[in-house]
């Protein structure tokens, strides 16, 4: 594992401690981390997916919209946060491990460290019924 700022590092600590699902990526949209109650919804514990690079998740993490066409990744809000560097907000769809669709609210707040130094992106998610 890649030694990572600070901010990540805590970060990391803090989405441990929520009892929500967190996923966590590094500046240049890398998977870093994501939490217990995340893996409910991916279907993949952490320590058996591991940190990622960001061009294999979109094989790895299949997104549509509500209406079932593609997502592009532009329009994710990891990746607004990203790219604009403001939070962003969606509800949409992803695939599991196991193939299932689930449909999920997500917000994505970018992680800054010591003057304005772009660290990350914390991301959290819930799955809506229905």
């Amino acid at each position: 594992m890649a030694q990572h700022p600070i901010e990540l590092i805590l970060a990391r600590q803090l989405a441990e401690a929520l009892s929500h699902p967190v996923w966590i990526t590094d500046a240049e949209g890398n998977l870093v981390f994501y939490n217990d109650p995340a893996e409910g919804i991916l279907g993949v514990r952490f320590g058996e997916a591991g940190e990622m690079p960001a061009s294999a998740l979109a094989e790895r993490f299949v997104t549509e919209d509500l209406d079932g066409s593609e997502l592009k990744a532009k329009d994710l809000p990891v990746v607004v946060a990203l790219t604009d560097w403001v939070p962003a907000h969606r509800r949409m769809r992803i695939r599991s491990f196991d193939g299932s669709w689930r449909t999920i609210e997500v917000t994505a707040i970018p992680l800054v460290g010591p003057g304005e130094r772009r660290v990350g992106v914390m991301v959290t998610f819930w799955e809506i019924a229905g």
